[in-house]
Order: structure tokens, then C-alpha cells, then sequence
């Protein structure tokens, strides 16, 4: 398997892990206390930066590769890039109902729901199709030479939340990520 590809496979695995921290918190907002508000805000603000600026844009390379070698082959998963600029405006619409909330601005929790229900539901869509299609067409179609091109192209910057070196405003995430492993 590609090294690219296990790194992709990892971070939706660790996507995962965020979405049902995110569907949890979500689930109990009847109740939320503004501390969980935060939680689920830190959620948004990690997806609208890693996701978006680092892991979506490895995918496009590799759809760019793919597209390059085997134009008929790329022909099934031929959205992807709209899936992700998909992605990034419910994420950026949730996090703005949750910044409204925040502010004691007027935004119902039925309407924080809605929203987040779509979300996590597209992001769920969306990584299965990856897992289920894109990355078996890529690795079935792709060279090793491809491979390699790729991988000279993306960077490959510390993730603030699920590294070594994870960023201490994540702390509090972590940890709910932790919890919710150990509980698994």
C-alpha cells in the first residue's frame, strides 16, 4: 500500500474518532453549558484547518494523478473536489451558528442540530467513499513513479490535534477523544 494512502487511511481514522466526540456532544445540546459549545466549536476550527488546508488537498493530488494517468478510471469519484469544498462550507455554517450561540447571539439548538447532523453525515458519506472507491481505484490505477510524484508534492505538517506535538488548545479534545477510545 502507499504510504500516501496509509496516511490518508490514518487521518480519517482519526476524523472518525473527532465526528463521534462531535455526535455525541451534539446529541446532549439540550443541556449544553457553554463549555460545550467551546468543545464543539474546537471541533470546527480543527476541521476547517487540517482537514481543509492539509488532508483534502493530498486527496486532490492524488485525484490529479489519477486523472493524468487514467482519465476512465478517475471518471466514478469525478466530485471529489466539490465533496470537499462541500465539506468546508458546512463547516464553516456550523461554526458560525456556534459563534452565534456563543455570543448569546439568537440561534436556536435545533438549528445548530440541523446543521451538524448535515455535517457529520456528509463527512461520514464522503470518507466511506474514499475508503470504498477512491482509494482502491488509485491504488489499483496509480505507479509507483505516481506514487512517489505525489508524495514530493504535499506537505506534511504536524497535526495539532492527533500528534506527538498536538497543540495545547486541543488539550480539552483530546481528551474527550481519549475518553471516548477507552470507552469503546
Amino acid at each position: 500500500m502507499s504510504n500516501v494512502i496509509r496516511v490518508l487511511h490514518q487521518e480519517h481514522t482519526n476524523l472518525g474518532k473527532l465526528l463521534k466526540v462531535l455526535e455525541r456532544r451534539v446529541a446532549a445540546l439540550g443541556s449544553a453549558e457553554a463549555s460545550d459549545l467551546e468543545l464543539i466549536r474546537d471541533v470546527l476550527e480543527y476541521c476547517l484547518h487540517y482537514p481543509s488546508e492539509v488532508h483534502h488537498p493530498k486527496e486532490d493530488q492524488v485525484l490529479a494523478a489519477l486523472r493524468a494517468r487514467d482519465p476512465k478510471a478517475a471518471e466514478p469519484v469525478k466530485d471529489l473536489e466539490a465533496e470537499h469544498e462541500e465539506l468546508k462550507r458546512l463547516t464553516v455554517d456550523v461554526a458560525a451558528k456556534i459563534d452565534n450561540a456563543l455570543s448569546d447571539a439568537p440561534v436556536s439548538k435545533d438549528d445548530i442540530r440541523e446543521a451538524a447532523a448535515a455535517f457529520i453525515e456528509t463527512y461520514w458519506r464522503h470518507m466511506t467513499m474514499e475508503e470504498d472507491e477512491f482509494f482502491p481505484i488509485a491504488l489499483k490505477t496509480l505507479t509507483d513513479e505516481d506514487w512517489q510524484a505525489i508524495d514530493a508534492k504535499i506537505s506534511d505538517p504536524v497535526d495539532p490535534l492527533f500528534s506527538e506535538q498536538a497543540a495545547d488548545k486541543y488539550a480539552r479534545l483530546r481528551y474527550e477523544i481519549f475518553k471516548a477510545d477507552a470507552a469503546s
